[in-house]
């Protein structure tokens, strides 16, 4: 019985691992792409400046929906029928709209600064939705996040303050 217990535990935890790594791997390709999207949205905003801004989020958004629809019918495999649950629900349509939001102020971020310097504002974003998980009670406080959250917030300011002073004309001449 002992061995079964083992094997069975052993069992969990190779699927666990598997689990974890798939995982990982599925958000490895998440940053690649939208970091890929970043990049090419910047590019496309600094060649052809006759297309209007909203008109290219217009498009991105397109992108975005194909993508949905692709994931929602082939991968998983649902029905049509199931794409407006939860719009009855304030909450849905709150974090659409904050999705919404996020979207625009991005591509505005890009076209302004760059989107190396978007790219950096993410760890600052998931710190303080790290915090609101912890303040809400959905996570619990690990101090190590906490220190990799402060240094990497450092780092990005530090960056944009040379950045900023690099602009700036030198009165020491």
């Amino acid at each position: 019985a002992n061995m079964q217990l083992a094997g069975h535990v052993a069992d969990r935890g190779v699927k666990s691992s598997a689990r974890w790594t798939v995982g990982l791997l599925q958000r490895m390709s998440a940053v690649f792409v939208t970091s890929l999207a970043s990049v090419l949205q910047e590019r496309f905003l600094s060649t052809e400046v006759e297309v209007h801004f909203l008109l290219q989020q217009c498009w991105m958004g397109c992108g975005a929906l194909a993508t949905t629809f692709t994931t929602w019918r082939c991968i998983h495999g649902l029905p049509m029928s199931r794409l407006l649950d939860g719009f009855d629900d304030w909450r849905v349509l709150l974090v659409l709209g904050i999705y919404t939001c996020n979207g625009l102020m991005s591509g505005l971020m890009v076209k302004r600064v760059g989107a190396a310097a978007k790219a950096l504002c993410v760890p600052i974003h998931l710190g303080c939705c790290y915090l609101y998980a912890v303040y809400s009670g959905t996570a619990s406080m690990q101090m190590e996040a906490i220190a990799a959250w402060l240094t990497s917030t450092a780092l990005v300011v530090a960056l944009g303050l040379l950045k900023a002073g690099a602009g700036r004309p030198s009165w020491s001449k």
